[in-house]
């Protein structure tokens, strides 16, 4: 094991490494001028929506929301989990599915056009890589509303939207490159934006905001190669054992250990993804005694051996590829 040095005063982007770690892609699949009555239904799927209300207003709901929200112009709406749900301009408009809206759209027959506009609607989902389920995505809410923000973080998050809407609308080459980017800072925005996560009791994003957690954070994000242990890192954030064990599982959700390993085996993921390091290689990065040490726990964790592992995202690349093409 390496030993772990880190200076006091390092204040490691740990959010930004989460996310890049996750492989976050974000894209639009729906923005339109939309004239009442509309309405559409969505199903359920494993990666985070979002809705943006550029004019107008409309309302949502989700499968486990008792009543619907009204969403008014600069809103924005994060479907974290990816719930079932409509949106509308009223509550008792007829509704088709979005996919079929979608398909009308990019084939450039956009419905529910009239001479009046109602709403003016950016539709889009962020696409995650599932194998990880890390605290930062599992301990949102099921649904995050952007609203009553200070009055910059609004601006920025409504003109940000409205360049992805421009951006559609002109069809200039390579926009849809640069439309998938700035959903992707747009995501981080949120995560960055929203006060009432960070103040939470619980969830990823308070613990970044807890001087104690944060500090255990950053030693295990800058160094995953060390032996942590629960007593070493209570000293790093001079706090008692039991005090900190107790403050790490309520806000993040699991034990400190338990992280320190998702940490790795994410890390051991992305160097199997986007290098073309050997497993032995790998091992000592992570600090694992050999190679398979880490190919054991690797299986434990993924239910895949890493070779395996590896052969599927190389697999899901060249299929990824060939479909752009």
């Amino acid at each position: 094991m390496q030993t772990a040095n880190i200076d006091s005063n390092t204040d490691a982007d740990i959010l930004s490494g989460v996310l890049r770690s996750i492989r976050l892609r974000g894209s639009v699949f729906f923005c339109s001028k939309l004239s009442s009555p509309w309405g559409m239904t969505l199903n359920k799927t494993e990666h985070p929506r979002f809705h943006i209300v550029l004019e107008g207003s409309c309302w949502l709901q989700t499968s486990d929301m008792s009543e619907p929200l009204m969403l008014q112009e600069g809103d924005t709406v994060l479907i974290t989990h990816g719930n079932a749900h409509w949106i509308a301009d009223n509550p008792n408009s007829n509704r088709i599915a979005s996919d079929e809206a979608a398909a009308a759209y990019q084939q450039g027959k956009p419905l529910f056009r009239g001479n009046t506009v109602s709403t003016r609607l950016l539709c889009g989902r962020f696409h995650l890589d599932t194998r990880v389920q890390h605290p930062l995505i599992t301990t949102l809410p099921a649904t995050i509303r952007m609203t009553n923000m200070e009055a910059t973080e609004r601006s920025w998050l409504h003109q940000t939207a409205l360049l992805i809407a421009e951006g559609l609308e002109q069809q200039q080459a390579g926009v849809d490159v640069l439309i998938d980017r700035i959903c992707e800072v747009l995501f981080v925005q949120i995560m960055r934006s929203n006060s009432t996560l960070q103040n939470s009791d619980t969830g990823f994003l308070s613990a970044l905001y807890d001087p104690s957690l944060n500090r255990a954070l950053q030693c295990i994000h800058a160094q995953p190669s060390h032996n942590w242990t629960v007593e070493s890192l209570a000293a790093r954030c001079h706090v008692s054992r039991s005090a900190f064990a107790h403050r790490f599982q309520q806000r993040i959700g699991i034990a400190p250990i338990a992280y320190l390993t998702l940490w790795r085996m994410q890390n051991a993921l992305c160097l199997l993804r986007d290098t073309p390091l050997s497993l032995t290689q790998i091992a000592e990065h992570l600090g694992y005694s050999s190679d398979m040490a880490l190919a054991k726990a690797f299986k434990r964790f993924y239910g895949e051996t890493p070779g395996a592992m590896r052969k599927t995202m190389r697999d899901e690349f060249l299929l990824s590829t060939a479909n752009t093409a």
